[in-house]
């Protein structure tokens, strides 16, 4: 049984700022502080461990980053109560620089993280519960008793236009009573701008979430803002083709798809756009009884030109929609996951008549798990797939069994497709550094274009009683236009822009051409360096967590790489893009 009260569990609390329970209790003792307090500096990947003591605690903090151009950083302390505190709050300054340069007060935002407890996976028992350390509310006056704790992360938003140099803040920490403490921020802008790579892209599932009632856009609205905000671009969408019957006549509409695609050109979103053709919808109102339920084979679509003519019409009437909307590409899906439940045969009776329309892509979502008949089942699905994104685990396992990336590229490219993967974070331990590692060095060693997760909003209250923890943004219970943001999707950003860092870097080294300076040589040093933390097979055979049996790659990848380890991979990338700027003579 579960038998942490709601406190200690971090639900049924409705409310900013979170409150303290069991679950925020250190388990050591502190030296006393006249303050009542400390303040720990701690990397936003690296997770507090309430049972380990910090290996020090400085007497004079300092928070210090940095970062290029348009780009977020996410700073990060523990403040430790030694003796009982009352309306504790965080706040931070604006940060300033070279001749009064400034990076804006709306730029930095401080968050306070929220511990719950989580279910080890999506489908056990509710009491089989772990604790974890999952939301970033909005800091707001807290208390914090005695022998508790509480995370504190600052996000900072360099603009795009900002001065290379030192800014300087102060991340302000204060109780009732007068105890108090100023934390140095300081923040070393880089004389660059980190532009995404084509090479490496991001989406994200949406799903069901796009809801364009008026009564809701302004929901939706914070929604995509907070998504464009990490880095994304692509989407996976409930948007689609919509069908309706009457008089025996089945018609299909467009229109909600327009209004929802002009919604997304406001906020930047481009390229491949996940739509639904809802042919299983189609299928339906033709009278196929067969293609929906359990036991569904589809089989009565064999040889129907009827409904073949009518989901080629369907699919064709996207034409207008498409040259309307130049940035987008709009790819068709109608299935998920076919090569399980015995979904394939039924999945190509549906997809048949869209290879009528030879310039429309289709998405679809596959494993590659070691088992007999998988191979062979990819192969019969290859000419009905234009868009393979790949399940995440069953890569890791794949990668596990001796097959590698290079294989992975050349079956890419043999079949002309186009590889993306969804590396959901549903379980406890798929922690902030999991995502970071996904969007950063494990898709950019990957021959993969595009990480899109399932999904962005899966909790629907607040404090969620977490079922699993696949979702990154949910809605304020003060106010459904805030997001408020899971750790992983503070970590997902991170990834991408590691990503982008390490792009960058291949990018100049590539303008370099056949250039012989050390600086060259160094980079491409570097990068061999970057690639070679990718496990080996050997390295992934014995996982010595079993929970994380399933995830070896990016088990054994988060085993060796602390937060530290990470600012230096960024760091050391970052003095390279420097080094060969300055040789190619690149300015912005």
């Amino acid at each position: 049984m579960d038998r942490l009260g709601p406190e200690a569990r971090g639900e049924d609390l409705p409310g900013i700022p979170p409150p303290v329970g069991a679950l925020d209790r250190f388990h050591f003792s502190l030296p006393a502080s006249p303050r009542g307090f400390v303040v720990v500096p701690k990397h936003f990947v690296d997770e507090v461990d309430p049972k380990r003591a910090p290996e020090s605690v400085p007497e004079k903090p300092v928070l210090t980053t940095f970062a290029a151009k348009d780009e977020w950083r996410s700073v990060g302390f523990v403040v430790y109560a030694t003796s009982a505190l009352k309306q504790l709050t965080v706040t931070a300054t604006s940060p300033t620089g070279p001749n009064g340069a400034a990076i804006p007060a709306e730029n930095v935002g401080v968050f306070l993280s929220r511990r719950v407890m989580q279910r080890r996976a999506p489908r056990v028992r509710d009491d089989d519960r772990v604790p974890a350390a999952a939301l970033l509310d909005p800091s707001g006056p807290f208390d914090l008793p005695t022998g508790h704790f509480k995370e504190v992360t600052v996000t900072v938003h360099v603009p795009a236009d900002a001065a290379p140099g030192l800014y300087r803040g102060t991340v302000s920490v204060s109780a009732a009573g007068g105890s108090d403490m100023a934390v140095p921020l300081e923040v070393r802008v880089l004389p660059f701008r980190v532009k995404p790579s084509s090479r490496k892209e991001y989406g994200v599932y949406l799903h069901k979430f796009i809801d364009l009632a008026p009564e809701a856009r302004e929901v939706l609205r914070a929604a995509l803002r907070d998504i464009r905000a990490h880095g994304v671009t692509h989407l996976f969408c409930h948007l689609g083709i919509d069908y309706s019957e009457a008089d025996g006549k089945i018609d299909a509409s467009y229109d909600r798809l327009d209004e929802g695609l002009a919604l997304l050109r406001e906020f930047g979103f481009k390229g491949a756009l996940i739509i639904q053709s809802r042919l299983l919808v189609l299928a339906r109102l033709m009278g196929h009884k067969d293609v929906t339920g359990k036991h569904a084979s589809g089989e009565s679509l064999e040889g129907d030109e009827t409904f073949a003519q009518q989901a080629e019409r369907a699919i064709r009437g996207l034409a207008p929609i498409q040259k309307k909307y130049p940035e987008f590409e709009l790819v068709v899906t109608h299935m998920d996951e076919v090569l399980g439940r015995g979904r394939l045969p039924r999945y190509i009776r549906l997809t048949r008549p869209v290879r009528r329309v030879p310039e429309q892509r289709v998405y679809i979502t596959l494993h590659t798990l070691p088992r007999p008949n998988v191979p062979e089942m990819t192969r019969e699905l290859d000419p009905y797939m234009d868009i393979r994104c790949y399940n995440g685990h069953a890569l890791d396992l794949w990668l596990q069994a001796g097959h590698s990336f290079e294989e992975l590229g050349k079956i890419l490219k043999e079949s002309g497709d186009e590889g993306w993967t969804y590396y959901n974070p549903h379980r406890p331990f798929f922690t902030s550094k999991w995502a970071r590692i996904v969007n950063g060095l494990y898709l950019w060693w990957s021959p993969l274009h595009v990480h899109c997760p399932f999904r962005y909003r899966t909790m629907r209250t607040y404090p969620p009683s977490f079922t699993h923890n696949m979702g990154f943004g949910i809605q304020s219970p003060l106010d459904p236009k805030t997001v408020i943001a899971t750790r992983q999707w503070e970590g997902f950003r991170l990834g991408v822009q590691d990503a982008r860092y390490f792009c960058m870097l291949e990018d100049l080294v590539a303008q370099a051409g056949d250039r012989d300076t050390p600086e060259v040589q160094q980079a491409k040093e570097w990068l061999d360096h970057l690639r070679r933390l990718m496990p080996s097979v050997e390295d992934i055979q014995e996982i010595p967590d079993m929970r994380c049996k399933n995830y070896p790659v990016l088990y054994t990848v988060a085993a060796r790489l602390d937060g530290q380890a990470f600012h230096d991979l960024r760091a050391k990338t970052a003095d390279h893009i420097m080094a060969l700027r300055k040789v190619l003579g690149v300015s912005d």
